[in-house]
Parts: C-alpha cells; structure tokens; sequence
C-alpha cells in the first residue's frame, strides 16, 4: 500500500452530533484540504460588556519602610489606605475585587456566572455549563473571590484521580493558590486540599474528612453524584461546608431525578421531595424533559447556572485533521513482526506477571515509535530477574537488531511537514523519552530550534520551557506529561508523532491547543505506520469514536456511556494480549467500536436532554 496523506472531513460545526467523513486524497504526497473543506475565519470573541469600576491601584507605589515614620508627603500610601477601607466596607457582591489577584481574564459568561453565584446563590451552585466553556474558571473566581474578601479559608477540591494534579496547577498559575494534593489521612487537617472522590470516601480517609469544617467544597464532575444512594452522593452530602459548587456538563444523563439528586445537595428539600418533583416535573413519556417549564425555570434560578456555547457568543476555532499513513522501511518491519510475535509467546507464558506485562505493552507500543525507544525498552526488559537465559538472549538479539537502526520513516515526516506544509509553531507528543531525544537532534541537525518537555522537569523548567516556544523556539516535543496543565493557545499544529491507547490521553493533546484563547484554526497531523496495531487503533479513534470531531471534554461522557468499555486502553490491552495476530487483533477493535457506537448514540440523546435543559435554565437572570 503506497504511503498517502488523508485529511478527515470534519463537520463544520465541530459538534458531537456531525457526522464526519473520510476522503482519501492523492498517493505518495500532501495534496492540502480537501475541496470544500477551507479552514473558516476563526470565531472572535465579543468585547466584554462596560463593568464596575474595577479596584486600581495608584500607578507608582514608594516604598514606606517597616517600623518607619510615614512620610506626610507620601499621597500614594494614603490613597492605598483610602481604597483598603473602601474595600472593607463592600457588603454585597455586586462586582469581583479578585481579577487583579488572578491571572487570567475571564470571558464575560464566566465573570457573570460567578457574580451570580456570590450574588444570588449564596456560594452554593451547580455549574452547568457545556463542555468547552470554562467551568473550572469560574469556580476558581468564585473561590478567589471568596478568600480576598475574608470569607473562605479551609478549601476542598473533590476531582477525578486523574485530574487532581491539573487542578493543583490551574489553581496555581491562573489564581496564585497553593493547594495540597490529599494522599495520607493526615493530610486532612491542612488548610487548602485537593483529594479524589474515590479516595475521600476510603473508609480510613472518611472518617478525617467528615471530621473537619470547610468553608468551600468544590466537586468536579458532579454527574458522579447523580444518584443519592451511591456512597459518592452519601459522602458528599454529609460533608461540612458553608459553600459548595458541583460542576457537571451533563446533570442529566438518564431522567430528571439525577437533577434532582445534585440540587438536593445544594438546597435540601428545594425541589420538593422526590416522588413531588417527578409527579410535578417529570414527562412521563420521557424523563430526560421537564414538564412546566416555567415553574421548574423559577426553581432552578437560584440554583444553577448553564451557558451553550451558541447563546453565550464563545465558540473555538475550526479544527482540522489529517493521517499521515507511512510504510514502514523493510528493517523496521523485520522488527516489528519479530517483536510481536515474541511478545504474545511471552503473555501467553506469563500470565500472573503484571510487571512484565506492563513492560511488554510499552515495548509493543514503541514497535510504531523510533527504533530506539523499542531498544531502551529492550535494556529493562532484560533486567527482569524473573526471565530465563533463553528470553534474556533473544532479547539481547532484538536489541542488537534495534540499535543498529539508526533512522525512522517517522523522523523523515516529520522533517517533511515541518519544512513544506506545518508553517508557525508545531507541537509534537511522543510516549517515549527515546523518541524525543533522537527526534530533536534530527530536527535540530536541520537546523531548527527545539524545546523539551518531559516529567522531569520542576516548575520553574517547566515554565521556561513554554516561555522558549512561545517567544524563539519553533518546536515544542513534549512527552505525556505535558498532557495536562499547559496552555498553549498560541501554537497552532499539533502532530501525535505515536498514539497512546488511551482516547483520553490523545483528546489531553488536543486540549492544549484547541481551547477557550485559541483564535486561530488547529491542524491535527497524525503519523502511523500501516498494516500495524497503530494503524487499527487509529482506526477507533476515527471511525467509531470520531474523536477529532469532540469539543474537548465530550469523550468522558461519551465513554461513561458505552458498555463496561469506560478504560479503553485496558481493553485494547486485553485484547491485543488475547489476539493471534494483527488481523484478529483489528476483529476485536471493530467489536469495541460498536459499543463505542452505540454510546454515542446514547451521548446524542443525552445532548437533546440538555437543549431542554438549558431552555429551563438559560432565562435565570444573567445579568
């Protein structure tokens, strides 16, 4: 199959319910978009609405010594002083007096919703806005907002696992707050703490938690509460908290009693009892709509805020995206079927062994990487006590077999889109820190500058990292840790130079270019080696996930939908170890991708329950 260039069709409006297609174009070469397909003018964000006087400072400050006398002359320390007392008598909430504390600047939806939230809510919400507007902002204003005043001091982050560590960050650079990641019982009794729900409920960390006062409790991914017999709804419940907000793109995924069971939290006994709400609000004909729309709208307005992306005036620009199918070079191939087959002998031999397996399952992934990740894997690989002489020497010949491939097909593309088709700034991801390294100093011998970034790198490397792509560097080559956290709105190409397993991960990528500050169109260039794993991983991720076409956000619900396949990336590990070869392997992905199908199907009747519920919710007095 000759090498070609394939631009997927994307739906215009870049919505979950578009249904995208796939042209094949030319063989042996970039050919650009598809006809029909131009990238269209990037959305413009409207200019924010006159707002009350925000607090400014005089422009120059003297410095007035500690202990000293105050000099008489000095008018600015008494206009500070002036404008101190004047903040100290603010009662109300009718402006925000944190967004010179904060780094950001807030869309005006997101400074409305948390003046509406101090206002009119008493610190107590559900934010319900669509995936890709912003919520975690708007907490984090109602949070600063609530400690510059004096008013919260004990802090509660309740996130997924997998999201603790970007929460720590966000609140870290976009609100200047340290947070505390909760991971021994102990940890309870700190002032500010960011803890997974999973782990908060553990019996041995329960008992800490319920035992202390906070003043505000937020609860990301909220949906996970949607039913009140759960341990997650009971635990949270019984939390002590003055203010809590619950985030969720989706309150409702099966009827309006999950609605119920999150505004339940907020104002006990608001909406009735159960069997009164659904006999008031619920249509029996389908329990995902509200009856009387009007009189559960009024309910609802101190309650809940929900923005859609068309009424509040904030849509992303268009994205595009594109597979780049490579042969792989007859060296590399030898490799990869002799690998392969090697480690199928191996799982089916040690099946107990997780450690082993795990390593296996890198070593099979870097196959589609670079030759020389496949022989880092290779040298730990043969450290494993557990291996006898035999594997240990066939090892030693697969990595004697690596290391003298000194080149990749995917080093040479990505040569080929960065000097003739990915002009500006190219952000590349890679799993392998073998990869990045022999990447970068091929890109570099052509005499392009290159920027690093890995986990290994602290904080203050990490941000020198982003400021050198942002103001010299023309290449970013990042590994999975820069999945999460970064914002990199100015850079606008992304190539997967290898695809994880994982949808999620791959959707994280995405997530750092194509988000809110994004005004130009993203390109999305995905390099994969035919007739490979790769190639029917892909294949899922395109063809029945239609990943490229979600706002980022949408996959986890589309996912939480689908059957027992929520962790895909533990399925396809399950069965790839369990396939014969790669065409069994590629049966048993067609199988996944129905499921995955049939999820979205439940995903797009999820996203008309919303329509309703955001015609109930969108009339509550924004102001």
């Amino acid at each position: 199959m000759l090498e070609r260039f394939e631009w997927l069709q994307l739906p215009a409006s870049q919505t979950a319910s578009g249904e995208g297609s796939v042209q094949r174009l030319g063989q042996g070469g970039l050919t650009g978009p598809p006809s029909g397909v131009g990238l269209a003018t990037a959305c413009v964000r409207p200019s924010e609405p006159a707002q009350a006087e925000a607090c400014v400072l005089p422009p120059r400050v003297e410095t007035v010594p500690l202990g000293g006398n105050w000099p008489l002359e000095s008018t600015q320390v008494f206009l500070l002083r002036r404008r101190l007392e004047q903040l100290q008598r603010i009662s109300g909430f009718e402006r925000l007096v944190c967004l010179d504390a904060c780094r950001i600047d807030p869309h005006p939806h997101q400074h409305q919703a948390a003046l509406r939230v101090l206002r009119d809510m008493r610190g107590r919400a559900l934010l319900a806005d669509e995936v890709g507007l912003g919520k975690t902002i708007e907490a984090g204003l109602v949070l600063k907002e609530l400690v510059v005043r004096g008013l919260a001091h004990r802090l509660l982050v309740l996130a997924p696992a997998s999201l603790t560590l970007q929460w720590q960050e966000e609140l870290s650079l976009k609100f200047d707050e340290t947070f505390h990641v909760v991971k021994h019982p102990d940890d309870w009794t700190q002032g500010r703490l960011i803890a997974s729900l999973e782990l908060a409920r553990q019996p041995r960390h329960q008992a800490s938690a319920l035992a202390q006062a906070f003043d505000l409790v937020i609860v990301d991914e909220a949906h996970k509460l949607k039913t009140r017999t759960t341990q997650s709804h009971r635990f949270v419940s019984r939390l002590n908290t003055r203010f809590l907000l619950l985030l969720t793109a989706t309150p409702v995924m099966n009827d309006l009693t999950e609605l119920y069971a999150l505004v339940n939290l907020l104002v006990e006994g608001g909406l009735g009892t159960p069997r009164e709400f659904e006999a008031r609000h619920m249509d029996a004909s389908d329990p995902r709509l509200p009856l009387q729309e009007d009189v559960l709208r009024a309910r609802l307005a101190s309650v809940m805020v929900r923005h859609r992306r068309g009424a509040v005036g904030v849509c992303l620009p268009p994205r595009r995206a594109a597979i780049y199918h490579l042969q792989m070079p007859p060296a590399e191939r030898r490799l990869y079927l002799g690998l392969t087959a090697y480690i199928r002998q191996e799982l089916a031999a040690h099946p107990g062994q997780g450690q082993l397996r795990l390593l296996l399952g890198v070593l099979q992934r870097g196959l589609t990487s670079t030759p020389a990740a496949v022989a880092a894997t290779l040298g730990k690989l043969r450290a494993d006590s557990t291996l006898d002489p035999a594997s240990r020497s066939r090892l030693a010949d697969f990595q004697a077999q690596a290391s003298e491939l000194l080149g990749s097909r995917k080093l040479e593309a990505v040569g080929e889109l960065l000097e003739s088709h990915c002009p500006g700034k190219v952000l590349i991801f890679t799993e392998f820190r073998r990869s990045q390294t022999v990447l970068a100093e091929y890109l570099a011998k052509r005499g392009l500058e290159v920027v690093l970034f890995h986990g290994s790198l602290d904080a203050a490397a990490r941000q020198a990292a982003v400021t050198r792509f942002r103001e010299a560097a023309r290449v970013m080559i990042s590994t999975e840790s820069g999945q999460e956290g970064l914002n990199l709105q100015f850079c606008q190409t992304l190539i997967n130079f290898d695809l994880p397993w994982n949808p999620m991960r791959v959707e994280q990528r995405i997530g750092r270019l194509h988000r809110l500050g994004q005004t130009r169109p993203v390109t999305i260039i995905n390099l994969c080696y035919q007739e490979t794993i790769e190639a029917a991983v892909l294949d899922l991720l395109v063809s029945k996930i239609r990943l490229f076409e979600l706002v980022v956000g949408e996959l986890d619900v589309i996912l939480g939908e689908s059957e027992g396949v929520h962790h895909i990336e533990a399925w396809l590990q399950q069965a790839w170890s369990q396939s014969s070869d790669d065409q069994d392997f590629a049966r048993s992905v067609e199988a996944l991708g129905e499921a995955v199908r049939r999820a979205r199907g439940r995903y797009d009747e999820i996203c008309r329950a919303g329509e309703a519920l955001s015609r109930v919710a969108e009339s509550t007095g924004v102001p």
